[in-house]
């Protein structure tokens, strides 16, 4: 009888060990997420061809301070490159 309680106790203590470890270890960080993601839109921008070599470039994004901006642009073959010709909101037109 004497040889089996060395053993039951050392059991004993390697299972308290074991509820100490568990008690003890930290708790992982929750993480919380939204139940709807928030999708970032990015800019949208529609070129339409106005014909001898002009350009409009029109800001589609809804919901961001550039929608409905309207960028004209002409080809410029002396420099090779798009020079401004006029720049405009349309939507400040369209409640009037």
């Amino acid at each position: 009888m004497e040889k089996e309680r060395p053993r039951s106790s050392r059991s004993l203590i390697g299972i308290f060990i074991c509820l100490l470890i568990i008690a003890l270890k930290p708790a992982g960080s929750e993480v919380i997420y939204d139940q709807e993601p928030y999708l970032e839109e990015s800019l949208k921008e529609e070129v339409v061809s106005l014909g001898d070599g002009r350009i409009a470039i029109i800001q589609t994004t809804e919901n961001s301070g550039y929608y409905g901006e309207i960028l004209v642009l002409e080809w410029d073959e002396e420099r090779s490159e798009w020079v401004k010709v006029a720049k405009d909101n349309y939507q400040d037109y369209m409640w009037e």
